[in-house]
């Protein structure tokens, strides 16, 4: 009992600190910044397919039907951290990044026959980023250096239940907090330095969601096939914003209340596999981001924000992915290794530009594999993924990206609730 309470107090005081967790980013100057898929390590390596997902032995956070799979005697502690290295060009400029934080944290248990529960924190965006510009002024010549940066992102902290009223159906929902907070910073000097402008902008979101899912197996000789399907839909979210620009001894500071909006999305998918040795899934999502509210009021282009109606166009994210284990129950370790590969294409949310310039976005096209290591027990699974990713910009001025992200994580699979005999 010592034991599960301190998973307990671990879980608590990750989930405190656990910070919005994607690449750093220019693009990630744009709405909520940087999306990141809500998985855990498991199924990232397959592509981040999960709405037919449904193991006993995994954490699914996509499709919350899938919470009344987890064994009866199980409870499912999963925890995972990333390393990334990023490559940025711009033209003939070239430049890279890397960083590491935690990623996720889970835990799931069975509450009562056909009923379990899930809870974590997943990340949702991040904007962190830093670049800067400088160019000679052709009239004056005089050169202006400028120097941006931002910081923050944003998560979601969920709470979920899955239940199966009959056999081969489930039904579950989640209710999650959408926290964050986001800084940018605009620095512009001229010449050595002896005038600067600076803007200073901070935004703070939060708000409830909701998100209901629902998954049917259909039995094939040894085999099974699992549809899935979630829903969430469009939230108002409580927002405000502070800015601060500061020219010479002058300086103005703004701070007010805005609407934003988490958008309608609808995901689909299916699996198909044969008990512990394989299987294979496809996912699809929708995100209605262009009814999406952001901005909602006259400062956000004031301060060169864009605003509800110019800065979303709808999100389509499609996935593909598989598990494959020679021998789950076998004694050569190696044929008791979960083999796992996936990919992944997405296109961006935010648009760039202008009505006058014309709008562009960004493609994300992504290839992962990783592997699932079984501890002694032959419960627990020391996980490591890989994927590599690069966002391929609609316009040849913007800037390209590449990614390769390493991410580790522990699933703890303890027998919490069986009862053991003393003789």
């Amino acid at each position: 009992m010592s034991n599960n309470k301190s998973l307990l107090v671990l879980f608590f005081l990750v989930a405190g600190v656990v910070c919005a967790s994607a690449q750093k980013s220019p693009y990630g100057r744009f709405g909520y910044g940087d999306l990141s898929s809500p998985v855990f390590s498991s199924s990232g390596a397959m592509g981040g397919i999960g709405y037919g997902l449904r193991d006993s032995k995994m954490l699914n956070a996509l499709n919350p039907a899938s919470y009344s799979a987890v064994d009866s005697l199980s409870f499912l502690f999963d925890i995972g951290a990333y390393m990334n290295a990023a490559w940025y060009k711009d033209g003939g400029n070239k430049s890279n990044t890397f960083e590491g934080n935690i990623d996720h944290i889970g835990l799931s248990f069975r509450l009562f026959k056909g009923m379990g529960l899930s809870a974590g924190m997943v990340p949702f965006s991040s904007a962190g980023y830093s670049f800067g510009s400088q160019e000679a002024n052709p009239i004056t010549n005089i050169t202006e250096t400028n120097k941006y940066t931002g910081t923050g992102g944003f998560n979601r902290a969920y709470l979920g239940l899955g239940y199966s009223p009959f056999k081969n159906f489930s039904l579950g929902a989640n209710a999650a907090y959408f926290f964050g907070k986001t800084e940018y910073k605009t620095l512009q000097t001229l010449g050595d330095g002896d005038y600067g402008n600076q803007k200073t902008q901070g935004m703070r979101v939060n708000g409830l969601l909701v998100d209901v899912g629902v998954q049917y197996t259909i039995p094939w000789h040894d085999n099974q096939l699992t549809l899935g399907v979630t829903y969430s839909p469009k939230m108002n979210l409580n927002g405000s914003f502070n800015g601060q620009e500061i020219t010479g001894a002058a300086t103005i500071d703004t701070t007010v209340t805005l609407g934003f909006d988490y958008p309608q999305s609808i995901g689909g998918g299916v699996t198909y596999g044969k008990g512990r040795k394989y299987l294979i899934g496809a996912d699809v999502l929708y995100q209605q981001w262009t009814n999406a509210r952001f901005f909602d009021g006259d400062v956000g282009e004031d301060w060169g924000w864009a605003t509800t109606g110019s800065a979303f166009q709808d999100r389509y994210r499609i996935a593909l992915g598989g598990q494959y284990t020679p021998n789950a129950a076998g004694r050569n370790y190696a044929g008791r290794i979960r083999y796992r590969a996936g990919v992944h294409y997405s296109n961006s949310y935010y648009k760039i530009g202008s009505d006058a310039a014309g709008y562009a976005g960004t493609k994300e096209v992504g290839i992962g594999a990783g592997f699932g290591f079984p501890m002694l027990d032959n419960r627990s699974v020391v996980s490591v993924s890989f994927d590599y990713t690069t966002v391929l910009p609609d316009r040849n001025n913007l800037i390209k990206e590449q990614y390769f992200k390493v991410t580790v994580s522990y699933m703890m699979n303890e027998l919490w609730f069986m009862k053991r005999k003393l003789d």
